[in-house]
């Protein structure tokens, strides 16, 4: 997508991204209230777009689905490989009691 905008609340912005891509971005409007996007690149992602919009905040943009999902402080986990383990470890050893 082409991201022209010069101070334009977050919300408006997002809501350009979704015409443009279909991409959406859920946030908190608490989160979001004062911040205004102001960019100029071409060709980029909805996620570098988002990303960028919110470069120099304690917000985070991680990809959700087909979607983006904006939080403070942290992204979404992408993997659950320790809990993954432990629980087929656990299942193994709970069947293997039952045969």
């Amino acid at each position: 997508m082409n991201c022209h905008f010069k101070s334009v609340p977050f919300e408006q912005f997002c809501n350009q991204v979704y015409q443009e891509t279909g991409v959406r971005t859920f946030y908190d409007d608490l989160w979001v209230s004062n911040l205004k996007v102001t960019l100029d690149f071409d060709n980029i992602t909805a996620k570098q777009a988002v990303t960028l919009a919110v470069r120099n905040t304690k917000l985070e943009v991680s990809s959700w689905y087909n979607d983006l999902v904006v939080l403070p402080h942290e992204k979404l986990f992408t993997t659950l490989t320790i809990y993954h383990n432990a629980i087929t470890s656990a299942t193994v050893a709970a069947s293997r009691k039952m045969t």
